[in-house]
């Protein structure tokens, strides 16, 4: 009779509860993303900069936890977009293409579960046309060389090129990963819709060149992480005092051959490459590598990269390299930090509560946002650490996003995000 008992035990299993938007995380909306979506985000290079990080674990809840006022408020504030020409964006084509992946985003959630509206469409063809045009045919600035025409020509230069000037003239950057991922979501949303985008051939162009990239740059470590374009960056200005361990008087440069991005950077990555496995087949060989590349990627963070409060340091903190280097970064590299400032060992740990990190679906991960929402108001020595070289002490002149609610929200969604 064990089958019976096994059947028993199944049929009285509890069912998984999806999470729920508590008053108290919705105060904190109202105060802080739900204002913010009231503005013209696509305008300016630092609202898109800015609101392309802090809308997304948002954008996510308002989806997978069922918040329909919230799903309303950002359908308001596309809306908005689309009536704007794309000629009144945002100069800065990264700030440009991080904002706009929030729109694939919102599109893809919507796919996912169902959720139809008009602007749906018309906010597809909008961010396809940017998507397609940044690829194919927008100036694109290049280390060491005369602008390319479009993303792809660049990528090219850099995916052929040999023993580089300098290091870092063919890595893969942030625009990169943005405009790979945007492409993969408008895919996705082809693939759980069924309604083929007039663009599809050059989306999947897109991809295709997405995951030929990280097959080749990415590199599994010894044990079991994951990391892109390692040593890449050692010739950079911003990393090229990585292996001083602090900033002192005359410091002198001194890269570390091996170094990679930056923590703070790379907290996108996760949600990146989440993108880029679902515009693939579940069980197909791309979709199980993207896989297999957040699992590393996971690991990496927790093994390596992450630091649990101790007797020395009451919060979470982050070494400032994905390769667990913690030497110095951005020092006099910087105009608006200024010639002798630069972020000394943590001081990018900040960036972790962005809660972007959740998006690799580990309850590790969750448990250590779920372990930061409990402890706001953070204490002055945790900010000062976070806020870095331009902390300035209490009382301040207006309250950071660490203090106005937007990190509590922040981490309090991510540490219960269901999975992608």
């Amino acid at each position: 009779m064990a089958w019976f008992a096994a059947l028993t035990l199944a049929l009285v299993a509890p069912v998984a509860q999806t999470p729920t938007v508590t008053d108290h995380e919705n105060d904190l909306f109202k105060k802080t993303i739900g204002a913010y979506l009231t503005r013209d985000s696509w305008a300016t290079n630092a609202l898109a900069y800015e609101h392309g990080h802090f809308f997304m674990v948002p954008l996510h809840a308002a989806f997978l936890m069922g918040q329909k006022d919230w799903q309303a408020q950002f359908e308001a504030h596309y809306r908005r977009l689309i009536q704007a020409p794309r000629s009144s964006l945002c100069p800065n084509p990264l700030s440009r293409l991080q904002y706009l992946y929030t729109a694939t985003r919102f599109l893809a959630l919507s796919a996912d579960t169902g959720r139809e509206s008009d602007i749906n469409t018309k906010l597809r063809d909008y961010v396809t046309d940017e998507f397609v045009d940044r690829w194919l045919h927008q100036s694109a600035i290049a280390f060491g060389h005369a602008p390319f025409t479009g993303l792809k020509a660049r990528l090219q230069y850099k995916m052929t090129m040999v023993n580089p000037p300098k290091s870092y003239y063919n890595a893969i950057t942030d625009e990169d990963a943005f405009e790979f991922s945007g492409a993969a979501d408008l895919l996705y949303v082809e693939k759980k819709t069924g309604e083929k985008n007039p663009q599809h051939e050059v989306l999947q162009d897109i991809v295709n060149n997405a995951t030929s990239v990280y097959r080749e740059r990415g590199t599994f470590t010894s044990d079991g992480g994951w990391l892109l374009d390692v040593g890449k960056w050692a010739d950079h200005p911003d990393q090229q005092y990585a292996g001083n361990p602090e900033i002192t008087p005359g410091m002198i440069a001194h890269k570390v051959d091996d170094i990679t991005m930056d923590t703070s950077h790379f907290h996108r990555w996760g949600l990146l490459l989440t993108s880029l496995r679902n515009a693939y087949a579940e069980g197909s060989s791309d979709y199980k590598f993207y896989d297999k590349v957040r699992h590393g990627l996971a690991k990496q963070l927790l093994d390596v990269v992450l630091k649990k409060p101790d007797s020395a340091f009451p919060g979470y903190r982050t070494t400032n390299y994905m390769s667990g280097d913690n030497g110095v970064y951005r020092y006099g590299s910087n105009a608006e930090l200024g010639s002798n400032k630069g972020y000394g060992p943590y001081e990018l740990s900040g960036t972790f509560l962005m809660g972007w990190w959740t998006f690799l679906g580990d309850p590790g991960i969750r448990q250590v946002y779920a372990n930061i929402a409990k402890s706001f108001p953070l204490p002055e020595d945790e900010l000062r650490t976070y806020i870095g070289p331009t902390y300035s002490p209490a009382p301040r002149k207006s309250k950071t996003w660490y203090e106005n609610g937007a990190a509590e929200l922040l981490t309090s969604l991510a540490a219960k995000m269901p999975d992608l």
